[in-house]
């Protein structure tokens, strides 16, 4: 079973379309995949193992982070390519597993005997149950002196200021190539959220929601469900067919923003961190 390496960025170009269309089958789902390839991390590369076939693949996974340091893998595929490459890590790695699916734990559990813990919750809206409030969201929002606008914004270093980004050269070019909306009081901005799948280069019916952030000042104020619900209503305009979104388990003031805006759960996914004195077996 041939395992082919690529360097993530060149999976953006046009000679590693079928790549890319093959992520795209399930842009949701892989959205954080598809916005972490754009990251110039030093290893972030892509492997895949296809088929004998060109139609479909065995598996595929996304190995991102920097050199001696540490490592993050999310890995697709049957039950095959997890044992294939859970065997070709090599003692000493810490590697932490992410976007792990539920059916998929039981391959990490029977062969690091360690359960992957819970991490992230994926959320998801359709058009035809989007709800309508009495309020229209940006009324309410000009009702308490914000004003919205679409990314980006005149200054990048003003949404970086905001994030607090560690790292303004990865930050900065996602920045300014999503679509977004950001609000701001008295041209201060307060307030933000894209969608990461605008980085694709191409059309898409789907939207990923990310980067919702509320300055510490402006919450518990109802901004983040207003701003989610008029993002909503955007894409919804722009003809997506549906909208997700993924938020950590611990964070229980974002899903409580997300549920009141209508949005449904729809998945659970997982994380295992490899100690890296048991990183093979």
């Amino acid at each position: 079973m041939t395992c082919t390496w690529i360097d993530a960025k060149a999976i953006w170009e046009a000679k590693n379309k079928p790549y890319l269309d093959h992520l795209l089958h399930d842009s949701l789902e892989n959205s954080p995949v598809l916005t972490f390839s754009r990251f110039p991390f030093p290893t972030n590369q892509f492997f895949f193992w296809p088929p004998a076939s060109d139609l479909a693949y065995r598996g595929w996974g996304l190995w991102y982070g920097s050199p001696g340091t540490k490592s993050w893998v999310v890995l697709r595929g049957n039950k095959l390519v997890f044992l294939a490459f859970f065997q070709s890590l090599k003692g000493g790695e810490e590697v932490t597993f992410d976007y792990i699916r539920e059916e998929e734990t039981p391959h990490f559990t029977a062969y690091f005997g360690k359960q992957p813990a819970l991490s992230d919750f994926y959320y998801e809206m359709t058009p035809d149950i989007c709800p309508r409030g009495d309020t229209p969201p940006l009324e309410w929002l000009h009702s308490l002196g914000l004003a919205v606008h679409d990314f980006p914004p005149p200054s990048i270093d003003a949404l970086l200021s905001l994030y607090k980004y560690q790292r303004d050269d990865i930050a900065r070019p996602t920045l300014q190539a999503v679509k977004g909306l950001y609000v701001t009081r008295d041209d201060r901005i307060i307030a933000a959220m894209y969608d990461n799948l605008s980085i694709v280069p191409r059309a898409l019916d789907a939207a990923c929601i990310s980067g919702v952030l509320v300055a510490d000042t402006e919450r518990n104020k109802g901004i983040c469900n207003a701003l989610t619900r008029l993002f909503l209503e955007r894409l919804f305009q722009l003809g997506n067919k549906k909208v997700g979104l993924f938020v950590s388990a611990n964070n229980h003031a974002a899903i409580k923003c997300y549920e009141n805006a209508g949005l449904v759960q729809k998945k659970k996914y997982y994380r295992l961190e490899l100690d890296p004195r048991k990183s093979s077996s």
